[in-house]
């Protein structure tokens, strides 16, 4: 019912346990003690099936897939400096009212992606990475990064569902790839920087007191919300084209409620209306304004507008 990795010996070779079945389930608890590594086929996958199991990766798993089954699973890495705690991709696959935890890990070298259920990840508070995408299908995942080093490679994906998402302090906030909002709700639990560009479906991006901040992409809409997404919240929407140009179509009845715009140097295109109904700040760069309706109490400028208001 359970596997333990356990090897000892003073060098890698001697402390690496190579699975060789292609798919392994276990009904029990997986441990990989500190030093070890459990390193499964390129395509192979683990899955942890048992009910109520508490799981410890201090060492490293590598290869292809974690596949979380079991309702009530724990799947724990370590706090000290010497312990990997690195798993590979995880899936978590389990019934709507079924839950899954997580606490401790400091790196999932691939995806994370939550099918169904309840699952919360809170990973180790001195670093941080997820080197793929980070999907929720349905169900509700919070993922919690706030870690001295927070790294996140790859895509936010919500397909629906309630997604929170917290990553660390300034110059640790950064999506290196994509955001796509389709349904459901994004609620942000720190400032986040998008690399990648924003695609907004119906998924609804609540701010709570925190900014979310769209960087210049390599995309022709860096921001593109093609539906009925809402933005909420006191944080800022902000758009920040220092590295790159920005553009932005905005769909139809699109309101914002704190909008900065960061327009220097590369400069900002609104090609469609938008609403700003609290806050208006144009930190800088010049921008045409007639793409933009003000009904706010705020508006702070410290550059020249051209258009109207």
């Amino acid at each position: 019912r359970n596997l333990a990795i356990e090897t000892g010996g003073s060098t890698p070779a001697a402390n690496t346990t190579t699975d060789t079945v292609a798919n392994t389930s276990i009904a029990g608890n997986l441990t990989v003690y500190s030093g070890q590594t459990l390193a499964l086929g390129s395509s192979d996958t683990l899955t942890l099936a048992g009910d109520n199991t508490t799981s410890t990766v201090t060492g490293k798993v590598t290869g292809a897939l974690i596949k979380v089954t079991g309702n009530g699973v724990a799947l724990n890495g370590a706090t000290g400096t010497a312990n990997d705690a690195e798993i590979p991709s995880l899936q978590v696959s389990i019934g709507a009212t079924d839950n899954f935890s997580s606490t401790d890990l400091k790196k999932i070298s691939g995806d994370l992606t939550v099918d169904n259920g309840t699952a919360t990840v809170t990973m180790n508070t001195t670093t941080a990475t997820i080197t793929g995408n980070v999907t929720l299908t349905a169900g509700s995942l919070d993922l919690n990064m706030a870690s001295t080093t927070s790294v996140h490679s790859g895509n936010l994906v919500l397909t629906d569902g309630n997604l929170t998402y917290t990553r660390g302090v300034a110059g640790q906030q950064n999506i290196g790839g994509t955001v796509t909002l389709t349904k459901g709700t994004l609620t942000l639990g720190s400032d986040v920087d998008v690399t990648g560009a924003t695609t907004q479906v119906d998924g609804n991006l609540a701010l709570g007191t925190y900014n979310y901040t769209q960087l210049g992409s390599a995309a022709a809409l860096d921001y593109n919300r093609t539906g009925t997404g809402t933005v909420t919240g006191t944080g800022n929407l902000v758009l920040d084209a220092t590295a790159a140009a920005i553009t932005l179509t905005p769909g139809t009845s699109f309101k914002v409620p704190n909008l900065n715009m960061i327009a220097a140097t590369n400069g900002i295109t609104f090609n469609a209306g938008l609403e700003v109904t609290n806050s208006l700040t144009h930190t800088s760069g010049s921008i045409n304004y007639s793409n933009i309706t003000f009904s706010g109490n705020t508006y702070r400028s410290e550059e020249r507008r051209v258009g109207k208001e």
